[in-house]
């Protein structure tokens, strides 16, 4: 197995298309397994590096797969992919380095310094982009950690866990 594509330094963002394409001779089936790795290393195969995340358990060997970037298997960052053949994990091959942008989301309102009362009105607003969902969470939160996801930081609330990303979300001030 040879992986002919993406070439090196290509660079894709959350919800990008992104087609890996390889080569193959004399495999034990006509399936491959391809892998998403954050690092590489010469003698450890794709599937026992724990750097690597299947991102398709049962390719046909047609010498392309193409999928979405999404967060979920891909990190921003570096990535490589992995194709390996189906029933030998000692016949495979990374491909060259890739750069996955991260997604992000700015609040910009309200701003900073207003204040509210129970039973209020309240619009929380925001630029995104780059997400792999269409779903975002909002969280209220008493105290801020940049090294703290708010799904993870104990002075977070969520506030609604499945609102669409328009932009906009309105909902009244509670106690």
């Amino acid at each position: 197995i040879t992986v002919t594509g993406p070439s090196s330094g290509s660079s894709y963002d959350s919800g990008d298309s992104l087609t890996v394409t390889w080569t193959s001779e004399q495999l034990s089936s006509s399936y491959v397994r391809i892998y998403v790795c954050t690092s590489t290393s010469s003698s450890t195969t794709c599937s026992s590096n724990s750097a690597c995340t299947t991102w398709d358990s049962s390719e046909y060997d047609d010498g392309s797969y193409t999928s979405t970037v999404s967060s979920y298997y891909f990190t921003g960052g570096t990535n490589y992919l992995c194709v390996v053949d189906y029933y030998d994990s000692t016949t495979f091959d990374y491909g060259d380095a890739i750069s996955v942008n991260g997604g992000y989301i700015t609040v910009t309102g309200p701003s900073s310094g207003s204040s509210y009362r129970v039973d209020d009105s309240l619009t929380v607003t925001w630029a995104s982009g780059g997400l792999s969902s269409s779903d975002i969470h909002i969280y209220v939160c008493t105290n801020t950690s940049s090294s703290t996801t708010c799904s993870s930081n104990s002075a977070c609330t969520a506030w609604d866990t499945y609102e669409y990303d328009d932009g906009s979300y309105t909902s009244t001030v509670s106690s």
